[in-house]
Order: structure tokens, then sequence, then C-alpha cells
């Protein structure tokens, strides 16, 4: 399993440091859902590279993911594990320490913030998306985290990209 709880602080804290990577711990499971993410952004974006068509569609990924989520856990629920994925993705984005919570629905402040490029926001956003997925993973296990996702992008080959839990 590839859960929080398999690193101790020091190692947490080691992985952390190494730099502005998107998501927090930066293993071969964060980059798998980060990838994941980025193909999702893609698939939203139409082939549209901009930074601002970026924020957008990953704006239109997180709102996805919201609605769903909140039929499960409930509007609070999700905003729960967004701000804890929020606070996850601050160490490599300075700027998210000054940022609004993300009961903004889905961060939309972001697009307006003063002094932010939104190429900066829609990296940020994507590396909270995939610490969402690391930490629906760890909270409800790899198939159903699978699952949700099947369901939202149908067309999109999640499996592909990160494959079930082996027991």
């Amino acid at each position: 399993m590839h859960g929080f709880s398999e690193y101790t602080s020091e190692e947490y804290t080691a992985v952390k440091r190494k730099g502005p990577n998107l998501t927090a711990q930066v293993t071969p499971l964060s980059r798998s859902f980060e990838d994941l993410i980025r193909q999702l952004v893609d698939r939203e974006a139409a082939g549209d590279c901009s930074p601002a068509a970026r924020f957008n569609a990953a704006q239109r990924v997180c709102l996805k993911l919201h609605r769903r989520l909140a039929q499960l856990v409930g509007e609070a629920g999700v905003d729960t594990l967004l701000d804890r994925a929020l606070n996850l993705t601050k160490g490599g984005f300075p700027f998210l320490a000054q940022m609004g919570a993300p009961q903004a629905r889905c961060f939309k402040d972001w697009r307006d913030a003063p002094g932010i490029r939104l190429g900066e926001a829609a990296d940020a956003l994507i590396a909270v998306l995939a610490n969402l997925l690391m930490l629906l993973d760890a909270l409800i296990g790899r198939n159903l985290t699978l699952r949700l996702l099947n369901e939202l992008w149908p067309e999109v080959s999640v499996g592909a990209t990160l494959k079930p839990k082996r027991k």
C-alpha cells in the first residue's frame, strides 16, 4: 500500500524538501496521480495549451470530482478533503499560503488573484487534485478511486495510468 502512513516524518520531510514538485510526496504513485490529472486536464482543454485553458480545464476536473464526491460524502466532506489536499500542496507553491479556502468552488478565486500567473495557478490546482486522488486512494482504496474516475471519464483509460492494487 502506498498510503501516507507508510512514511516516517523524517522521510516525509526529506521528500518534501526536494524542491518545487507538484505533489507533496514525490513517489511513483504521486507521479502517476499527477500524470492522470494532467491527462484529464488535457482532455478537458480539448487541445488548447494556453494557461487560461489549462486552468479552466483543471477547474472543470475539480468541479466534476467535487460534484460526484459530494454525493458520497457531502459538501463538507469534499471541502475537508480539498482543504487537506491544498495543505499538502502548499510546500511546492508558496503563493498558496495566501489563497482562499477550497470551498470557493474549486479555487475559482485563484484565476483573478493579483500577482499570480495563470499557468502557475493551473499547475497548483493540478497538484491539489493529484493530492486529492492520493487521499482518496489512502481512504477508500485504489479500486474504488479508479471506479469513481471511470464513472466521470469513461473515455479516458484510467487503468493504463494507475494500476489497481494487488492483494
